[in-house]
């Protein structure tokens, strides 16, 4: 009753590969890749399809462009209060920037559960050597939705920090 496969494809000047495991409850996919002119991830995920959809993957992104994250519309996506609901999602995301690269941030690590609209979170960076945590929740399914957070600094290089942002001693 299971299917095994290596699906492959180039669609708008975007390319997908990755081997799959099909039976009638799960799909899982491994030794995943996206790439794109803007966009390119690696990935493993697995959905369940039965008793209810769950979706649990991890997320390697090699290159991403600013401009995507001005193209998603939260707006939209939170109109959408009933294909919320029947969503269960746990995602693990990494971000490691290249050593010459011009991104601000030097590596991420994003966890997201989302479960019956309601999302909790887990985000930690790094910044010039700096580590950043937040973690928070909110539900989605509110009609103003609130978002509860908590977050710490700790600070090993703040002369690299202020002057990745261009502050001066002056204006501290």
């Amino acid at each position: 009753d299971s299917i095994s496969g290596i699906f492959k494809s180039k669609i708008l000047n975007k390319n997908i590969k990755f081997d799959f495991d099909y039976n009638k409850k799960i799909l899982k996919i491994h030794n995943s890749y996206f790439r794109s002119k803007d966009f390119s991830f690696s990935n493993k995920s697995e959905i369940v399809f039965a008793p209810f959809l769950s979706i649990n993957s991890v997320v390697q992104i090699e290159e991403i462009n600013s401009i995507i994250s001005k193209k998603i519309n939260i707006k939209k996506l939170l109109k959408s209060k009933n294909i919320l609901k029947k969503f269960n999602i746990e995602n693990e995301i990494y971000l490691n920037s290249e050593k010459f690269n011009r991104n601000i941030i030097n590596d991420l690590k994003l966890n997201l559960d989302l479960a019956y609209g309601r999302i909790n979170y887990l985000k930690k960076f790094s910044i010039s050597n700096n580590l950043f945590e937040c973690k928070g929740n909110t539900n989605l399914l509110e009609e103003y939705p609130v978002v509860y957070f908590n977050c710490f600094v700790i600070f090993n290089d703040k002369k690299k920090f202020f002057k990745k942002f261009n502050i001066s001693k002056k204006n501290q």
